[in-house]
């Protein structure tokens, strides 16, 4: 049957409009003389839209029978959206800051509230209620209350993301081989290992292998052995803050260590508690020597925690008996922990003979100057 022109334009609008609600349309002129019929090409066009995938309408110029021809005005209803480069992420749920530094997380919606942990630019959060001032947030292991002025959300946190987060790699089998090209004849400059993480130049692959940054270098590795996932950052507690705050410390003070000399061994793992003690104890054996004294006793300490001939934690070295008198004998190393007066120079040469430094080599004894051998720091010799 031959419909005027405008009734079927109207007809298929209508149409369109009810079963997405909105269409995208791509047309061509028809011929002033040519009458136009509609007709559904796919079958099945209630499954197909349920599936997510386009609808096409034509109207083609054709007798009953006939296929289609050029000269159709095409209605295609649009896919779903699926994020960020197909990655699914639903910006209606997430939100990210774009303030330089960090800001904080609130355990409550208020500026005197007690600050939980801290958000870095470019960080993202799952948003869990939305009020007129203040988003309730969980990030990473971080749930709390962050200011709607410090967030972006929809598509300005989609735009945002692309520019902050990164594509990785992450290894899902044993000694595989980074390669200088996109192939098996590519030079080897390393292997990883299942659960290592490698920074993604991109999501796309090249003759079947990512590109990857390696150190200081741009590497390739097969795609079979590795999964690729889009992450931006999450929010971090104080505690989980401070803990890498210290790790850089030690690292920059290894670094250090190195170009003077000194002896850079793992580090042991250590409570604040320990740092505390082990500080407490230079107090009583070099408080009132020079800073390179009191890291030679506190390198004695660790030497012996490390060695296999003496307990492995650090007070049950300091308190075995017969070995530093000031903790098992007088008393006075509780009495510095109970005063709480223990100067910085005894607690920063603690942190530094817990994280690996030794300027005594592996020395586990000393005693005054002149009495034996060995490594002489003041009126002090460590052997």
């Amino acid at each position: 049957m031959r419909l005027h022109r405008r009734r079927i334009e109207c007809f298929i609008l209508a149409l369109a409009m009810v079963l997405m609600g909105m269409v995208s349309v791509k047309s061509t002129v028809l011929a002033a003389t040519e009458e136009p019929t509609v007709s559904v090409i796919e079958d099945g066009a209630i499954a197909s839209l349920n599936a997510g995938t386009p609808l096409a309408f034509s109207l083609s110029i054709l007798e009953e029978g006939e296929l289609p021809v050029e000269g159709a005005v095409e209605i295609v209803l649009p896919k779903e959206e699926t994020g960020l480069e197909g990655l699914g992420i639903d910006w209606d749920k997430k939100c990210l800051t774009k303030e330089k530094g960090s800001i904080n997380v609130r355990a409550e919606a208020s500026t005197d509230s007690a600050v939980v942990g801290k958000l870095f630019e470019g960080g993202a959060a799952d948003i869990l209620e939305k009020g007129e001032k203040w988003t309730k947030i969980v990030s990473g292991s971080v749930e709390g209350f962050i200011s709607n002025d410090l967030l972006v959300y929809g598509k300005e946190a989609e735009e945002l993301a692309k520019e902050k987060g990164t594509y990785v790699a992450t290894v899902n089998e044993n000694s595989i081989r980074v390669r200088s090209e996109a192939g098996g004849d590519g030079k080897i400059l390393g292997l990883v290992g299942k659960g290592e993480k490698l920074e993604a130049v991109s999501s796309e692959q090249v003759n079947g292998y990512v590109p990857v940054k390696f150190g200081d270098k741009e590497g390739y590795i097969s795609e079979e052995y590795v999964s690729i996932e889009f992450e931006l950052g999450v929010a971090k507690t104080l505690k989980e803050v401070q803990a890498e705050e210290n790790a850089k410390k030690a690292a920059a003070a290894k670094e250090k260590a190195k170009k003077e000399g000194k002896t850079v061994n793992a580090a042991v793992s250590a409570s604040a508690d320990d740092v505390t003690l082990l500080a407490a104890l230079l107090m009583c054996e070099a408080g009132n020597q020079s800073y390179e004294c009191k890291l030679g006793v506190a390198s004695v300490v660790m030497n012996r925690v490390r060695s296999g001939r003496y307990p492995n934690d650090v007070y049950s070295v300091i308190y075995q008996a017969g070995q530093f008198p000031p903790a098992s004998v007088t008393g006075k190393v509780g009495a510095y922990l109970a005063s709480g007066y223990i100067n910085s120079g005894c607690m920063q040469a603690a942190q530094e003979a817990i994280s690996g430094i030794s300027n005594v080599g592996s020395a586990i004894g000393f005693a005054h100057a002149g009495s034996r051998d060995g490594i002489v720091i003041g009126p002090i010799v460590f052997f």
